[in-house]
C-alpha cells in the first residue's frame, strides 16, 4: 500500500448556486452518481453527489429571502460507492429502524451492497419549517423529488446540507452527499468591510 502524502492537491472549489442574484428564487439540485479525485496518487473515485460533485454546490442566499430547491434523486441502480466500510459506532448499520447492536460486535466491516439508493436532504442547524427539514424517514427513492422552501430567517452564517436517511446517514455522507449553505446579510457585509 502506498503511503499518501497530505496536501498534494489543489483545494477543490465547488460550484456556487447564487440566490443573492436578482430574481433567482428556485433551483433543482440532482442527487446522482459522479466521480472525483480524492488524492493525486489515487484513481478516480465513484461518489454520490449533489449535482454529481463532491463537495456539493455551495448555496448562497440572502438573509430573509425565501427560496425553493427541488432535490431530485437520480442515483442509478449501481451499488454504494464504497465496497465496505468499517463501522465503530455500535449503532444502526442499515436503512430503517434496525435495532441497535451490542457494542461488543464492533468494529465490524459493513457490506455496503445492502445499502439502498435512497436519500433525504437536511439543512443542518437552520431554522426550517418541520415539513421542510429533511426528516430521516422522508426518503426519496430513485426519480422522486422533494420541494423544499427555505425562509432563511437565521442571521448571516454558514450551514451545511447533507443526507439524512434513517440509519445510513453516515454512509451517504461518506459517499459524498454534503455541501455548504451560506446565508449572506448586507448589514453584516457592510459592518465587516468598515472595520
Amino acid at each position: 500500500m502506498t503511503k499518501l502524502i497530505p496536501f498534494q492537491d489543489e483545494l477543490q472549489i465547488p460550484e456556487v448556486i447564487d440566490f443573492t442574484k436578482q430574481g433567482k428564487t428556485e433551483e433543482t439540485i440532482k442527487i446522482k452518481n459522479g466521480k472525483t479525485t480524492l488524492h493525486k496518487n489515487l484513481p478516480e473515485t465513484d461518489i454520490w453527489g449533489y449535482n454529481g460533485t463532491y463537495p456539493g454546490p455551495s448555496i448562497e442566499v440572502e438573509q430573509g429571502k425565501k427560496i425553493a430547491i427541488e432535490w431530485k434523486n437520480l442515483i442509478n441502480n449501481s451499488s454504494f460507492p464504497a465496497v465496505a466500510v468499517v463501522d465503530n459506532s455500535g449503532t444502526q448499520a442499515e436503512y430503517g429502524h434496525s435495532p441497535i447492536v451490542a457494542k461488543q460486535d464492533f468494529p465490524k466491516v459493513i457490506d455496503t451492497s445492502s445499502i439502498p439508493n435512497v436519500a433525504v436532504v437536511h439543512l443542518h442547524g437552520a431554522s426550517t419549517n418541520p415539513d421542510q427539514d429533511g426528516w430521516t424517514d422522508n426518503v426519496l427513492l430513485k426519480n422522486q423529488s422533494s420541494h423544499n422552501v427555505y425562509e432563511n430567517k437565521d442571521d448571516a452564517t454558514l450551514f451545511w446540507y447533507h443526507d439524512h436517511a434513517m440509519g445510513i446517514t453516515r454512509y451517504n455522507v461518506y459517499s459524498g452527499l454534503a455541501g455548504l449553505y451560506i446565508i449572506r446579510s448586507p448589514a453584516v457585509a457592510r459592518s465587516i468591510s468598515l472595520s
